[in-house]
This record gives C-alpha cells, sequence and structure tokens, in this order.
C-alpha cells in the first residue's frame, strides 16, 4: 500500500498504473474524485473496511463517534451500496495482498497536498461548471433550492445591491462577529475612495440599485459619516440607501447628523442586543427626526448568535459551500474597487493578522469594478462561487449561540470539531 506524500509522486502513479485502487478517502473522498476526474484518470475501484451489510442493517449498528444507533449516513456510510460517482466499492481484504493492483492509502495527514489539490481543481473555469452540474443535485434539499431560486432571479441591475464598511473596528464587539470587527484595529474608509468606487458603480448600473448598506463595525465611529450620505445620494437617487448600526452612539450624534439623514433620505436600521440599553427611546428619536427607522434585528433583540465554521486549510468544496450558504451574494462587499460576494473574504485579513493564518485572497476572489465594462459581468461573476469558498465549512456552522461580547479567540470562527 502506498502512501502519497506529494502532487508529482501522485501524478505518477496515476500516469503508469492501470488498476488503481483507492483506500481510506474519509472526509477528502470528493475532493479527490474530482482531482481524478479532472486528470482524465478513473480508478479501478474504491476499497472500505466493510462491506458486508446494507446501509439499512448498518444503520441499527452503533456510531464510531457515540455508542448510539446511526440516523443517518455519512458519505463513507453512503458507499456501502456498491458504486460511488461509477465507481465500484469492494473490502480492502480482498485486494491487500494481490500484486496486480496498487492501493493509495489517501488516510492523510499531510494537508499540503490537500491544499496543492484544491489550488489545482478549484480554478473559477472548474467552479462555474460544477455549479451548473450540481444543480441537478439539489432537488430533495429544500434549502438549496430555495438559494438556487434566488440566485437564479438575481440577474439584472435592479435586484443588484451591495454594501460598505465606513469602519472596520466597533465599539460592542460581538462574539464570532462575520467581519471580524472584535479583531481590527480602528480603521476608516476614505471619503474619496467611496467617492471613487460608488461613481464608477453608479455608472455601471445607470444609477440604479435595489439598496445600498452602509456599515462596519460601527459606522457611526466614523468622524465624517455625513459626507457618505451625501456622495451614496448624489450617485444613487433612488436607491434604498441604510446606515446600519447598533445605535449606541445615536443619543451623541449632533443635529448635522439628523438633518443629513433626513435630507438624504437615509434609512437608519438598528440592530438591538441585549445590553441594558434604551432602544425603545432610539426608535422613538428616529422617528421624531422624521427619518425611517428599521429593526435589523427582526423587531426584537438580538439573544442569538452564529458561527462560521472557518476551515483554515481550505479542504471543503466550494461549490457545496456555495449552493448551501444563506449569505452567497445576499451581502455583496464593495471595498477599493474590488467586488466580493460576502464580508467574510473581504475582512480576512482581520483575522489572518491576529491568528498569524493563511487563508489568502485571489484575483478570482472578486471582481474589478474598474475593469468590467457592464453590470452583466458583475451579476455573471456573483452566480458561481470563488475559491475562497473552500475556507467555510457551511454543514457545520452552530447557530442559536447566547449573544456576549468577543473574548477575540480564535475558536470563536474556528470551532473545534
Amino acid at each position: 500500500m502506498k502512501s502519497i506524500i506529494n502532487l508529482d509522486q501522485l501524478n505518477n502513479i496515476l500516469k503508469n498504473n492501470g488498476n488503481v485502487c483507492l483506500y481510506g478517502l474519509g472526509v477528502n473522498l470528493e475532493i479527490f474524485l474530482d482531482y481524478f476526474e479532472y486528470m482524465g484518470y478513473h480508478p479501478f475501484c474504491i476499497l472500505v473496511d466493510q462491506y458486508t451489510i446494507s446501509p439499512f442493517e448498518y444503520s441499527l449498528n452503533p456510531s464510531k463517534r457515540a455508542n448510539l444507533p446511526r440516523s443517518s449516513f455519512s458519505e463513507t456510510d453512503m458507499m456501502l451500496d456498491g458504486t460511488y460517482r461509477s465507481i465500484p466499492i469492494f473490502r480492502i481484504d480482498n485486494f491487500i495482498n494481490n500484486d496486480q493492483y496498487i492501493i493509495i492509502n489517501l488516510n492523510l495527514e499531510n494537508e499540503d497536498l490537500l491544499e496543492d489539490i484544491c489550488k489545482r481543481i478549484y480554478s473559477p473555469y472548474r467552479l462555474k461548471k460544477e455549479y451548473w452540474d450540481t444543480e441537478n443535485k439539489i432537488i430533495d434539499d429544500l434549502q438549496l433550492i430555495k438559494n438556487t431560486i434566488r440566485r437564479s432571479l438575481r440577474s439584472t441591475v435592479y435586484d443588484f445591491h451591495f454594501e460598505f464598511h465606513l469602519a472596520e473596528h466597533c465599539n460592542l464587539n460581538c462574539i464570532g462577529c462575520t467581519h471580524f470587527s472584535p479583531l481590527a484595529e480602528p480603521e476608516f474608509l476614505e471619503v474619496e475612495d467611496f467617492r471613487n468606487d460608488i461613481e464608477r458603480l453608479s455608472y455601471l448600473t445607470g444609477g440604479n440599485a435595489r439598496f445600498i448598506n452602509l456599515l462596519g463595525g460601527e459606522p457611526l465611529l466614523h468622524p465624517e459619516i455625513n459626507s457618505f450620505f451625501k456622495i451614496a445620494r448624489e450617485y444613487f437617487p433612488e436607491a434604498k440607501i441604510s446606515i446600519v448600526t447598533n445605535g449606541i452612539l445615536l443619543p451623541q450624534m449632533d443635529n448635522c447628523f439628523w438633518t443629513s439623514c433626513r435630507e438624504n433620505k437615509i434609512v437608519i436600521a438598528v440592530t438591538e442586543y441585549p445590553i441594558g440599553f434604551d432602544y425603545l427611546s432610539i426608535r422613538n428619536k428616529i422617528r421624531n427626526e422624521n427619518i425611517e427607522f428599521e429593526s435589523f434585528s427582526g423587531r426584537q433583540e438580538r439573544y442569538e448568535m452564529w458561527s462560521l465554521f472557518l476551515d483554515e486549510r481550505g479542504l471543503n468544496r466550494p461549490v457545496d459551500n456555495f449552493m448551501k450558504c444563506q449569505r452567497s451574494n445576499a451581502c455583496v462587499f464593495c471595498s477599493h474597487g474590488k467586488l466580493f460576494p460576502c464580508p467574510t473574504m473581504a475582512s480576512i485579513r482581520h483575522f489572518n493578522r491576529i491568528f498569524d493564518t493563511k487563508m489568502e485572497i485571489s484575483e478570482s476572489d472578486y471582481i474589478d469594478i474598474y475593469k468590467v465594462s457592464s453590470i452583466q459581468e458583475i451579476l455573471d461573476f456573483l452566480k458561481n462561487p470563488v475559491p475562497f469558498c473552500r475556507f467555510c465549512n457551511v454543514e457545520k456552522r452552530k447557530y442559536g449561540l447566547l449573544w456576549q461580547q468577543s473574548k477575540c479567540e480564535k475558536n470563536e470562527w474556528c470551532p473545534i470539531d
């Protein structure tokens, strides 16, 4: 049995041997089969330790992780029906002493090899093809269907929306913040950078957008916040423009702020947290100023949070994450001329800096608004997954976590599995 050290060794084996059997795929099954398909190689078979009982009978056995009956199957469990992706499955004990076959042990501790494979196969072109191939597999999954329909409808400029960070840092610092604001150093968006970007977006869209969110971090920390309202309204006269805030600084805002919000028809969208703050008086203040109020937390205090569950190794399939993620293209983020499908990748630099990780952004993870000639190019880009999607594990996201302030610990974003 051969253990693979690097990609060159794996490629040589695939090139020079006809009867290659794969053993120990586990959670890496899809990644390696994608790679073999990419290389135009069809393995002879997949080998597993047990292949003696049906999936139904197997479900009655205790789980390997807990002494309980199985309520569902992992991908490996489901292989027990005889084939997977048209590749036959056999018991390994029938092959272990047969010199006619090369058995590749893919129970990897070599994460560099997995990373190299992911970089090779999950190119933008391949991701686009996989996206459409995957669409045919999701009929039985309601969440995937809903997301697919939602994205397929986002095909005109009138449904296009985007957001900006006016401040990277925050005055509240919620646990597991998906914008990584608790980790960010004080940093403000330059007014002229904002003007340049929003002017370009206005040119591309003809001044049309469904909505524009100005947020952070905490946007009210920005000393020139009123300038952003005027500029945004100048270039998008009909769009819904909202300032998204935790509301804590609203009692301290001066008359110029309230006048600017009113004159530029800015919606004040407040996310209410269980911090003992008098949000009722804030609602009344906003309405008394004749400004539209919106609850960004569903008309109640936000007691629960959710965890991203980042995987810094980048071993997840981008297409699967893209199709299942509720945030895919729901929070299109603009930063210094770059348009990202979600704010997590745009803000990952804060996480990388604090924890010395290398979840890097590539040129395929965003689209440069100064290099495109039409809004349609942007819309086409947003319909497809990007390589950075591999750093999220959507399946393992945790919901219903009680709100608290961040301790800036790595496991808030990378929970221990």
